[in-house]
């Protein structure tokens, strides 16, 4: 029974975490279960991960969660889960691992919230994160500085990865937030994606992949970039991704970004990102994320982006510019990865 953990899902936007924790948490000798709640559904690049046959049905899971060591849930914030799924700390104990790299300002929702107290177990992803929870009154017997589950998995993966011959796929990754607490937030694809939109239709050889936000809905922006959006999508070369952040960064060669914890993710492997942010307006980032933002390549204009991706992908048919930058070591020096998973460091604290 102490090395059985149950996670709960419920956010599937973050799914990739759950999906690189369990399988460092089995690779150590843990018994990872799940239940799916509130309605959710695991979407089809996850289910051999959590198949719906091995999972427990709510009603069950919920009278047996004393049998588990631990429970594991993707998110901080009680309210996101559904009523039967709250104040759990009441009825088992918890384990948090993150729903990724800090590299915000938001230092209330990472380090003050209430739940954080509840949790027996938080993963910690670096000394500045174990600080920041220290700071704000975390006991430090519940901390276990291990890093960042899907970080450790891409970096093992990107080990063995080869450059490609030639780039031809882009990563499009755009964030939702206009306003960051009553300043400008990260959000810029509604000036970007008329670029994108002619730039694509005109290199009809290179794909682009778009992966937006989980709370980013393109109908929201204004009506010129709405326009955009329905005409970028509808090009045969451009697809929204169904896959797992992981597949996607690993089938991409560029990133094109305007936040947040995927820059982190992207740049780690070496491959180009380029970080949009609007002109003369500092991004919420704190100073890891305003470093690593700093070792990308930056473009603030529809111009600008157009001129860096002709310059990274090439003329078509010709040579490309693309080469590896200096956010790998960025990510590597703020953030641990180490030879001990962060799955097996969280069970071995149990």
């Amino acid at each position: 029974m102490s090395h059985r953990l149950l996670f709960v899902l419920h956010q599937m936007g973050t799914l990739d975490h759950a999906v690189a924790l369990k399988g460092q948490l089995s690779a150590a000798g843990g018994s990872v279960e799940h239940v799916v709640v509130g309605g959710a559904e695991i979407p089809n690049w996850a289910k051999e991960h959590f198949p719906a046959h091995e999972g427990h049905p709510e009603g069950e899971a919920i009278t047996q969660l004393g049998s588990f060591r631990a429970a594991w849930v993707p998110s901080p914030y009680e309210g996101l889960r559904p009523l039967l799924w709250r104040r759990l700390w009441e009825k088992v104990p918890l384990v948090y691992s993150g729903y990724g790299v800090n590299l915000t300002d938001w230092e209330a929702g990472h380090y003050e919230l209430d739940f954080y107290s509840r949790c027996e177990r938080i993963l910690t992803t670096s000394s500045l994160d174990t600080e920041g929870r220290l700071a704000a009154g975390a006991d430090r017997d519940r901390l276990v500085l291990g890093g960042d589950p899907l970080l450790s998995q891409i970096v093992s993966s990107s080990m063995s990865e080869e450059g490609p011959e030639r780039p031809d796929t882009v990563l499009w990754a755009p964030h939702w937030t206009k306003d960051w607490f009553g300043k400008p937030g990260f959000s810029n694809w509604e000036w970007a994606v008329g670029a994108l939109y002619k730039f694509f239709r005109q290199r009809p050889s290179t794909k682009l992949i778009v992966r937006p936000h989980p709370f980013l809905d393109f109908q929201k922006g204004g009506f010129n970039a709405r326009r955009c959006a329905r005409a970028m999508l509808a090009l045969p070369n451009v697809s929204v991704s169904e896959a797992s952040m992981h597949e996607d960064i690993v089938r991409s060669d560029i990133l094109v970004s305007d936040g947040v914890t995927i820059l982190a993710y992207f740049g780690v492997t070496s491959k180009p990102v380029v970080f949009l942010r609007k002109e003369n307006v500092s991004p919420p980032f704190n100073p890891v994320g305003v470093e690593l933002a700093a070792a990308a390549q930056t473009a603030t204009s529809p111009a600008e982006l157009v001129s860096l991706l002709s310059q990274l992908l090439g003329p078509p048919g010709g040579q490309s510019g693309l080469e590896a930058d200096h956010m790998r070591d960025v990510v590597l020096r703020s953030f641990l990865v180490g030879h001990e998973s962060p799955g097996a460091a969280l069970l071995a604290s149990l």
